[in-house]
């Protein structure tokens, strides 16, 4: 089996993204095949673009459930999809929403001024003091 003398090397298959068409001026197209060698040598466009679209999905995923619904719900106002029933409704959600998201903030707020209540009446009502061998008690004034 004959091995010609110079082994071709076949390029990976270019993205769809990916356009090197031959133009007609010669200089333009060995501007063309030096950018596809450069593409070539540094990994592909499509690699590129990936990385980019993955960057921009796990921002997307970094994104609340609540906050995505938001951004559907102003595309589709966007686009007048949205029935003056369905806004209504999903206004009454939103708010609803609100409620909810205030009350929680109200009772944990409730409960810290419980937690710091229980923590003044756990004070002692006395204090021991020790100067060398002399023990005094004082009374504490619990405030």
């Amino acid at each position: 089996m004959d091995l010609p003398d110079q082994t071709t090397v076949t390029s990976p298959k270019p993205h769809p993204g990916d356009h090197f068409s031959a133009a007609p001026n010669p200089a333009k197209r060995t501007c063309k095949r030096e950018a596809k060698k450069v593409i070539e040598q540094s990994g592909s466009k499509f690699h590129e673009q990936f990385s980019r679209r993955t960057v921009a999905e796990e921002k997307y995923k970094a994104h609340s459930e609540e906050e995505r619904e938001r951004e559907k719900r102003r595309e589709r106002e966007m686009i007048g999809a949205i029935s003056p029933s369905l806004r209504a409704r999903e206004i009454e959600r939103e708010r609803a929403r609100a409620r909810r998201r205030y009350r929680a903030e109200k009772r944990r707020e409730r409960d810290r001024e419980r937690e710091r209540e229980r923590e003044r009446e756990r004070e002692t009502d006395f204090k021991i003091i020790t100067h060398g061998n002399l023990l005094h008690i004082a009374i504490q004034k619990s405030s």
